[in-house]
């Protein structure tokens, strides 16, 4: 992954697994001092992920932490059980796979139901009338779950499918 090894980085800083913030063990360039906390949100990106500089190099937070407790770096991407990328706590951390990751995501912004995985199905002359479709991604692959009078049926038997498909990674 990287040069930082994970001697480099007990030398450097301290990580409380309960918290999930760092804290510098050394002093720093710009005023940091030893038992400062250590990164900040990226903002820029857009992502919340906590980022922490060493030796010149950028880290996300949460893979420091896998770095930090189990002495190597995690095999895929860090999902965050609970989906909020601020809290590198490390009982909410766990090593994922891309799909993995991706499942444990909630509802698109853009939703127009509020609901993971339905849609409004209008009828076929455009006409308020219609239906809720739920649909799951199972191994990259879309797939029809069914069609429901209201979104909260469909998104019923969405949760019961990612449950199915997705175990541990489902989220609704």
């Amino acid at each position: 992954m990287s040069g930082l090894s994970f001697e480099r980085l007990r030398e450097v800083l301290d990580y409380d697994p309960e918290t999930g913030r760092f804290t510098w063990l050394v002093d720093r360039p710009q005023r940091v001092k030893a038992g400062d906390l250590a990164g900040y949100i990226d903002k820029s990106r857009g992502d919340g992920y906590y980022r922490i500089g060493i030796d010149r190099q950028w880290y996300q937070a949460s893979r420091l932490a896998f770095l930090w407790m189990t002495g190597e770096w995690p095999q895929g991407e860090v999902d965050h059980k609970n989906a909020n990328t601020k809290d590198d706590s490390w009982s909410n951390l766990r090593d994922a796979t891309r799909p993995q990751n991706q499942h444990n995501r909630g509802v698109r912004k853009d939703s127009s139901t509020g609901f993971k995985g339905v849609r409004f199905q209008r009828s076929a002359h455009g006409n308020r009338c219609g239906y809720y479709v739920a649909q799951i991604r199972v191994n990259g692959k879309r797939v029809y779950i069914g069609s429901f009078k209201t979104a909260e049926e469909a998104a019923a038997a969405y949760a019961t499918a990612a449950i199915e498909h997705h175990g541990a990674f489902a989220r609704s």
